[in-house]
């Protein structure tokens, strides 16, 4: 019982660390979709709170610049910001700055603007948009490899800026937690980190503190803000969560010997708690992402997990006990039908006639235990009935329909437990007639829940959810690629068709959504092939940029279709903008591994009418939730590269030029990515490696992101430029 409340207690804690401390507030991440199993594998623990995927938290109300201070826990490839003033929020659209505190927010009558009476802001306005100056003071804190360790900035509208500061050569990295406190007078910042005083030469404004993480999860703890530090779960909760469910486990325990259980049968229907500690080491976050399970409690998985065994054997030895009783009590008989006859009434719409079915369904139950001279078991069908049908209003069942093949399901169940306790005519027959009955249920009704949408192979793919973001599948882009149509708009699918030759000299721009179309800006003229082709018209050779991107494209896709088109794209300069999506995408396993898998199943009949099996898709999502993180990325970097030098070798005289695909905040996730691209350039003469990500990361995130990696129009300016410029290198020589 102790290890279930542990477990509890983690939940609760892991629930509470994912909210903003106390007296805080957390900016929404930018990022479209979130996938636990980038966050990297460290979980709070007690008085930490987490921080990942690019959010932010800030005081609630103005603090003014009173001392900041924290400690954090940044793992490898994490990046933290610490923003003692936090810059304005803006955000750039084409030519143009919109103010966020300008736009109107229906949460903030006035806008967001700062509206003070007698040097005091009303309670109304956002607190990021208190304040007059315009940027922002800051110190990054990373570990990344070939990046700064530490660094202070001011960020303004003309993008970041390094501050002087002294003493910051004598921080050293260190694996362990990293204390950081900041205060400030007239023109100096002065820093503590890790016992070391820094000193800075720069002014601070008057805007609130911020933290921001980067896409990996960072563990904030002891933070102290205005002279007040954010209060965390008091630890005697751990306690009493403990203690209190060791009770419960001992009542049930005391319960059940006064209904004839043995010390032995307790004892073992028990000792599946203790598998909680093994359990509560799983990554639940990953779990329900395998899972396709977004409806189910991150924080309450594993605890459920850890008691849901228990409950089963229990509610199993207990029926097989109570089949053997004599009593002829109709309580629990009534109990059951009244409880799932009022869930059908109160959750749907037309929940009386599922009601009446389901009374129905209970009625034929007691009729075949009176065929079988055991009316006085028929309870027991009845209550297993009852409680699969309320069990699955529990997990978000839509449809009355779903719930009364529940009802026949557990029904059934019940039917074979009191058919296996005792000799009834044709027992084999009925034994078989309630498994496929229990089986076939269970599928039907699953159909009814979010479960049946998630589980289905053609089902809802997009559904999106505050921690989990959105659920995807390979099979779609699989299907498309597979089909090979050439499209008006590359957004998904397949490229653009290509262009009869000409005269001019052509530059084949590979890559995923950034360079082909994204769901966020739809004008392909803004897109960095198109500004290629402006920057290129000044040039005496005639050059025509043929966009070859599509949203969701990797290394692996583009091989493949070079490999299918190579005579006909004829090129005479190659770009390749990848990166993210060959590394951040999950799927089960590699695309070099699962394309063929899927192509087998996609032409066997009998996988296709299995993959219409919830139950089998779920199965099947259970076995993929076992495979460790590292092995679910889409391209490893191993294969990108053999991916890369696939395209090399088949056009081995033309100048291919691949570029670092960009991150907001910061492109650190992909550094070994790159390394292996500039590796590539310094092999092969005629591949050249441009640094694009590190210039986008160079200016204020929203001033070229619209999220994590697609760009705003002056983004893909940037990428435009250093393309041009490498082509214009190597088409002169």
């Amino acid at each position: 019982g102790a290890v279930l409340g542990f477990n509890l207690w983690t939940g609760q804690l892991q629930h509470y660390s994912d909210d903003p401390p106390p007296g805080w507030l957390r900016e929404n991440s930018p990022v479209p979709y979130r996938e636990s199993s980038l966050q990297g594998t460290d979980s709070p623990t007690f008085g930490e709170w987490g921080l990942d995927f690019y959010r932010a938290i800030y005081p609630s109300v103005q603090t003014g610049n009173y001392p900041l201070s924290l400690t954090a826990r940044i793992p490898n490839e994490g990046m933290l910001e610490v923003w003692y003033s936090a810059p304005p929020i803006r955000k750039r659209m084409g030519d143009r700055w919109l103010n966020i505190c300008t736009m109107g927010n229906p949460q903030y009558p006035n806008g967001g603007r700062s509206t003070r009476q007698r040097g005091k802001s009303r309670s109304s306005s956002d607190p990021r948009c208190i304040g007059e100056s315009d940027f922002g003071v800051g110190l990054l804190i990373s570990r990344l490899s070939g990046q700064p360790y530490l660094s202070v900035v001011t960020e303004n509208s003309a993008g970041r800026k390094a501050v002087p500061c002294s003493n910051l050569e004598r921080i050293v990295e260190t694996d362990g937690p990293i204390t950081v406190a900041l205060s400030h007078t007239d023109k100096t910042l002065s820093l503590v980190i890790n016992d070391i005083q820094v000193q800075c030469t720069t002014t601070v404004g008057d805007r609130i503190p911020m933290l921001r993480s980067g896409l990996r999860q960072v563990l904030i703890s002891d933070l102290k803000s205005d002279d007040t530090v954010a209060s965390f779960l008091p630890k005697w909760m751990m306690w009493a969560y403990m203690i209190g469910t060791g009770l419960l486990v001992t009542a049930v325990g005391w319960i059940e010997s006064k209904h004839n259980a043995s010390p032995r049968g307790i004892f073992w229907t028990t000792i599946p708690l203790l598998f909680g500690l093994i359990i509560g080491q799983w990554d639940a976050k990953v779990m329900i992402e395998d899972l396709r399970a977004s409806w189910v409690s991150p924080y309450w998985l594993l605890p459920t997990l850890t008691l849901l065994p228990v409950v089963l054997i229990k509610v199993l030895a207990a029926t097989w006990r109570e089949c053997a009783s004599s009593h002829e009590s109709t309580l629990p008989l009534w109990v059951g039908l009244g409880g799932l006859a009022i869930a059908n009434i109160m959750f749907y719409s037309q929940g009386w006639i599922g009601m009446i079915a389901c009374l129905v369904v209970q009625g034929v139950a007691y009729g075949i235990c009176t065929h079988w001279n055991q009316s006085s078991k028929s309870h027991v069908p009845v209550l297993w009935g009852s409680f699969a049908g309320i069990l699955l209003i529990s997990v978000d069942a839509f449809h009355w329909a779903g719930t009364l093949w529940a009802a026949i399901g557990g029904t059934s169940i019940g039917l074979l437990i009191v058919a296996n306790r005792f000799t009834v005519p044709h027992f084999n027959l009925w034994s078989l007639l309630f498994v496929s009955l229990g089986l076939s249920s269970a599928e039907i009704s699953l159909r009814a829940t979010k479960a049946g949408l998630q589980w289905s192979n053609k089902g809802s793919n997009t559904e999106h959810n505050e921690i989990f973001g959105w659920v995807r599948q390979a099979n779609e882009s699989f299907a498309l690629f597979e089909e090979g149509k050439h499209t008006q708009y590359p957004d998904k699918g397949f490229p653009v068709q290509i262009s009869a030759s000409n005269h001019k000299k052509r530059v084949i721009a590979f890559g995923g959504s950034t360079t082909g179309g994204a769901f966020q800006n739809d004008n392909l003229d803004e897109f960095y092939p198109a500004l290629i082709d402006i920057n290129l018209r000044s040039t005496r050779t005639p050059f025509e940029v043929l966009n070859q991107g599509v949203g969701g494209w990797t290394t692996w896709h583009i091989e493949q279709y070079i490999q299918q088109k190579q005579q006909l794209l004829n090129p005479d300069v190659i770009t390749l903008y990848v990166g993210h999506n060959d590394i951040l995408t999950s799927v089960p396993m590699p695309y070099k591994e699962l394309y063929p898998l899927w192509q087998r199943q996609s032409s066997s009949t009998v996988a296709k009418q299995l993959s219409s099996l919830r139950l089998y898709q779920a199965f099947k999502y259970i076995l993929v939730s076992i495979r460790g993180a590292n092995d679910k990325v889409a391209v490893p970097i191993d294969d990108a590269k053999a991916n890369l030098k696939s395209i090399i070798q088949l056009y081995p005289n033309t100048p291919i030029v691949l570029g670092s695909e960009g991150l907001s905040p910061e492109p650190g996730i992909l550094f070994p990515y790159n390394q292996m691209m500039q590796a590539l350039a310094d092999e092969y003469a005629n591949v050249y490696y441009v640094e694009t990500a590190e210039a986008l990361s160079s200016l204020p995130p929203h001033e070229v992101f619209l999220d994590d990696c697609h760009l705003t129009k002056y983004g893909h300016q940037i990428v435009a430029k250093y393309f041009s410029e490498k082509i214009k290198e190597v088409t002169s020589k």
